[in-house]
């Protein structure tokens, strides 16, 4: 059912391979001022046994000070069975931007991760 208060969620990483021992660059950053919930899911579909999505909150469009909200680290999974993880964002702790920052910790193998994001006004 549409809802004009739900947007559509976005996806700041999809399916994004990150070879091992290996920092991904950071991804866009997404404007989120005026929503009253962001909902943060992160996924591993890669054969990565610990990968560490970390998501951060700044205060410009370029530039800024960026402060970590969230890491999620997360092991192997597959595309029947991706590891996942999500947390909410409430009204009082939503920044002006997020961006997402993969790093795959796994000397041996590939992550594959997603990131989205599901917002609220």
């Amino acid at each position: 059912m549409y809802s004009p208060l739900i947007f559509d969620p976005v996806e700041l990483f999809s399916d994004k391979a990150v070879a091992a021992s290996t920092t991904s660059d950071p991804s866009q950053r997404l404007e989120t001022t005026r929503l009253t919930k962001v909902q943060v899911r992160v996924k591993n579909t890669g054969a990565s046994t610990n990968v560490t999505i970390n998501i951060y909150s700044v205060d410009s469009a370029t530039g800024g000070i960026s402060a970590l909200i969230q890491p999620f680290t997360l092991g192997s999974g597959s595309a029947q069975s991706p590891y996942t993880a999500w947390r909410y964002i409430e009204k009082d702790a939503i920044p002006r931007y997020i961006y997402a920052q993969i790093v795959n910790n796994d000397a041996a193998n590939v992550a594959k991760v997603t990131v989205s994001i599901d917002r609220w006004r």
